[in-house]
């Protein structure tokens, strides 16, 4: 007799990950592979089919509906665009189209940051407030917005794209964007490796923010200073972002939120320092009880297919 399973995608700049689902949203099985061992979606398509037959033994006829979390994915179009992140990078890919020609099924689409936030609010701690902003702290950095209980997706479905807004004028870190002085190249792992290499005056291009993590645990100065350089610099953008929405709690994920101990402090007392007296101490800054759990973002992606977002 056949099941009935929901997909969930998750596709990040590094690496891919996807995770089956029964239709209470139930993990089964999940998986990963390197993004960049794929040129383009029909081979990703490829491979995850090959794992759903060879490896767990799922007909396509028995899924119900697909997810898909990518970097610029929009929820209105079904499109991936201009996901400057992703090697296979165009303008525009209608990748729920092209779903659509491997599985007869509903596909829905979203920023990758708004999956972790809509996982978040159904799965973590967000459950706990109607107003929040989950940050995903990692290769750049994410923002999905919980305004009133409902996702926050912008006129055109490309709201919160905090990552992206000016941290530094005059600077000299070049983001993937285009532009000079956004915050990710400040707050992200590409963040944390630029200022430790900076402060230790190094030229170390095979440096991680792995690495410096460790350094930090070892109680290397510098190392120590980059994460508090980089406490600094958050506190700074939660406070602007305070300011404009006001909400209950910010929850930070993401492999650098990892690494709280180094710089969790330090952003909360700049935040406090920067805010108006009618926004002190209201708002609290959290880390995701899902921050381990890997495929969070692809169950994230399954959610507007079984609740009203």
């Amino acid at each position: 007799m056949n099941k009935n399973y929901y997909l969930g995608i998750d596709i990040g700049a590094t690496i891919t990950k996807f995770c089956i689902t029964d239709n209470k949203l139930n993990v089964l099985y999940n998986k990963f592979f390197k993004t960049n061992k794929v040129n383009n979606i029909e081979e990703l398509i490829t491979k995850i089919k090959y794992y759903l037959n060879e490896e767990f033994q799922i007909e396509l006829k028995e899924i119900l509906g697909i997810g898909i979390c990518a970097p610029n994915g929009n929820f209105y179009t079904g499109n991936i665009e201009h996901a400057i992140n992703l090697s296979w990078e165009s303008k525009k890919i209608n990748i729920s189209e092209i779903f659509k020609q491997h599985f007869n099924v509903k596909i829905v689409v979203n920023n990758d940051a708004n999956a972790f936030a809509l996982a978040e609010k159904y799965f973590g701690i967000g459950k706990n407030f109607k107003n929040f902003v989950l940050l995903t702290i990692g290769t750049g950095l994410g923002c999905g917005i919980i305004i009133n209980n409902k996702l926050l997706l912008g006129s055109y479905g490309n709201a919160g794209e905090f990552g992206h807004t000016i941290l530094y004028n005059n600077s000299n870190r070049l983001c993937s964007c285009g532009k000079y002085g956004c915050a990710e190249e400040y707050i992200s792992e590409r963040g944390i490796i630029k200022t430790y290499l900076e402060i230790s005056n190094s030229n170390n291009k095979n440096l991680t923010a792995y690495e410096i993590y460790h350094l930090a645990k070892n109680c290397n100065e510098n190392a120590l200073k980059s994460f508090k350089k980089m406490g600094q610099d958050l506190g700074k953008a939660l406070s602007n972002l305070i300011l404009i929405i006001e909400p209950e709690t910010i929850i930070l994920t993401g492999g650098v939120a990892n690494a709280h101990e180094f710089f969790l402090n330090e952003t909360i007392n700049i935040m406090e320092k920067n805010l108006l007296p009618a926004f002190k101490n209201k708002c609290k800054v959290l880390i995701s009880n899902l921050i381990n759990y890997n495929y969070i973002g692809a169950l994230g992606s399954l959610i507007p297919l079984r609740y009203d977002i």
